[in-house]
């Protein structure tokens, strides 16, 4: 099989190579150990810095034009007819789309990979129509469209195969031709501990939890300075190590001061 993946997430160039910014991309690189040739498709950052994730040989990529965010429509509307073409391109060499949404390019291109006779997938991480609700509430007109968007994706479905990221998210595809209800693990084998090694344990007497996710308004990031303060309740020296970064940065903060644990957080 040679797959091509689309993602609504930026890409960098930085010295010759390229990077992502979410963690995703590391699951989507390891499915080049089950296909010929894969190909990463998304809109590239024109920011001259590296990223949090390099991509590997394992994979080529395709970057598509910038735009700041689905939300802002006109950025998107100046990007679309140059995304076309190259996805059109990337049709030449490739025999089956996985394309996650909904979004509206998603939603174009798989009308394009169908045209040109590829097999679609398409790809629901989330419930879409409550991350636009609670990105952006009171935008009704966005929540409007992201209904649309959300209708039409579903109807896609009726002749493609889904992959649906929790059990919650597959019940809205029930319809679907073919449909798959997984989780993403980006933890492999290897990071596991083997039967009889030791696991790990914090130097003295302190305790350390440990917390890894964006610092956004799905992942309730300020849900941590309570996990913490409830903790320390036992008396035992506590101490959270916060891995992530995101808009809620300085609100995680205000809230570790108002709980009173700021002193044994590390972001």
């Amino acid at each position: 099989m040679r797959l091509a993946v689309y993602c609504d997430f930026p890409y960098r160039r930085y010295q010759g190579r390229v990077y992502a910014g979410q963690a995703f991309v590391v699951f989507l690189l390891s499915l080049s150990e089950f296909v010929e040739h894969l190909v990463l498709i998304g809109r590239i950052d024109p920011e001259d810095a590296p990223w949090h994730f390099p991509l590997s040989d394992r994979a080529s990529y395709q970057p598509l034009p910038h735009y700041e965010q689905m939300s802002e429509p006109l950025s998107v509307i100046s990007a679309l007819g140059r995304s076309v073409r190259r996805f059109w391109r990337v049709l030449d060499e490739v025999d089956t789309v996985w394309l996650f949404g909904p979004n509206p390019l998603a939603i174009l291109f798989a009308l394009l990979a169908m045209a040109r006779g590829r097999e679609v997938v398409l790809g629901v991480r989330q419930d879409y129509l409550a991350y636009v609700r609670n990105r952006h509430p009171g935008r009704w007109h966005l929540q409007f469209v992201a209904l649309l968007l959300n209708g039409v994706f579903r109807l896609l479905a009726r002749r493609c195969a889904v992959v649906a990221v929790g059990p919650t998210v597959a019940g809205q595809y029930g319809a679907a031709r073919r449909l798959l209800a997984t989780s993403v693990v980006l933890v492999s084998e290897h990071d596991l501990l083997r039967d009889g090694e030791p696991p790990a344990s914090s130097p003295g007497q302190e305790l350390v939890v440990l917390s890894v996710g964006r610092l956004d308004d799905e992942k309730n990031p300020l849900l941590l300075a309570d996990v913490l303060a409830l903790l320390e309740q036992d008396g035992r020296p506590w101490r959270m190590v916060v891995c992530g970064e995101g808009p809620l940065e300085g609100p995680l903060r205000d809230r570790l001061r108002t709980c009173g644990v700021e002193d044994h957080v590390e972001l």
